[in-house]
């Protein structure tokens, strides 16, 4: 009989994607998987056939009244989880990060049930660095990860598969992702910086971007008027098709995504998101530019004409990228898995 593991992520496809992938790298299946999700990635878990259980905690968020039902909502997650944790016996437990994971973890320690955390940015979050005072196994994705224990274990993030496809086009393929949910500041950014192109070159582009519904018509007419070539979606299913295909990619910086790039060893526009906690993204997008080709924007202060540039020369350069020995994203979670739970 398989040994059963938990994994435990919510909140966004940041804690979700890391969790899939490396349920995804077991390609043997040594162990049965189980996710415990919230609303907000249950979407995630559904479209990619797991196995999942939304039992999560929601958010302490809205008016008094909201916030009375939330609080009978986490009593009754406390319940459905203690139950689901009994009912099912795993052999260990493994949380991707936020909130959502705080009461499946200690609830694990309480029953003896082995523990480990997953730390996906360059700086350790709040739930897992309140974690991780609890004697729990911290695994972490960069090596100078700010505020990991010493005893710390550096697996990188899991990544799925890396696979080669051949693009049908001989455009140039930008392509624009902004995290599970789509970036609406790329939706306004963008068309700016095709300004800067004359007629000729735009005619030799093709943009892929992921955009939000209420951004979809605006988008599409400004592209129209620009007169670029254009597929626009609100969510990709196969991004690892998109990623293998493109020729430069501009994101947000979520460590999932940029773990992608460096896999797949595409040069990248990264604006990193202000809002992010800790300021993450920015730490991630400076861990990344250490070993990868990529230019840095800051949201407030953006410089179009210069992007531009940058992309001409990166559509049109006839040099390739060295080839590098890239760190084994895909086993290191795993095998660290595979020792604690044997």
């Amino acid at each position: 009989m398989k040994k059963i593991i938990f994994l435990i992520t919510g909140g966004s496809g940041g804690h979700f994607f890391p969790a899939l992938s490396l349920y995804k790298s077991d390609e043997k299946k040594l162990f049965d998987y189980f996710f415990l999700v919230d609303d907000r990635v249950e979407k995630l878990a559904k479209i990619n056939y797991c196995k999942f259980k939304n039992v999560l905690t929601p958010r302490f968020t809205g008016s008094i009244r909201q916030l009375i039902i939330n609080l009978f909502g986490v009593i009754l997650s406390i319940i459905k989880t203690t139950y689901l944790f009994i009912k099912k016996r795993p052999n260990l437990v493994v949380g991707f990060g936020g909130y959502t994971s705080i009461f499946p973890i200690i609830l694990a320690k309480i029953l003896g049930i082995k523990t480990l955390i997953h730390e996906q940015n360059a700086i350790l979050g709040k739930a897992n660095k309140f974690l991780s005072k609890i004697d729990i196994t911290v695994a972490i994705t960069f090596k100078k990860t700010k505020f990991s224990p010493i005893n710390s274990k550096f697996t990188g993030i899991p990544v799925r598969k890396k696979i080669n496809i051949k693009k049908k086009t001989k455009k140039k393929i930008l392509l624009i992702i902004g995290g599970s949910q789509g970036a609406a500041v790329f939706a306004n950014v963008v068309p700016e910086i095709f300004k800067f192109f004359d007629k000729k070159l735009k005619k030799k582009i093709l943009v892929i971007q992921q955009v939000r519904n209420e951004d979809y018509d605006k988008l599409r007419r400004r592209y129209q008027q620009l007169e670029i070539n254009f597929i626009l979606k609100n969510f990709f299913t196969n991004i690892y098709r998109n990623i293998s295909i493109s020729d430069v990619v501009i994101t947000r910086c979520g460590s999932s995504t940029l773990a992608e790039l460096e896999l797949f060893e595409k040069f990248a526009i990264l604006f990193p998101l202000p809002s992010s906690m800790d300021n993450h993204q920015k730490l991630n997008a400076k861990e990344f530019k250490k070993k990868n080709e990529c230019l840095i924007v800051n949201e407030k202060n953006i410089d179009y004409s210069n992007i531009a540039k940058v992309l001409q020369n990166k559509f049109f350069e006839k040099k390739k990228l060295v080839k590098r020995n890239l760190e084994p994203y895909n086993n290191s979670l795993l095998d660290l898995i595979k020792k604690i739970v044997s």
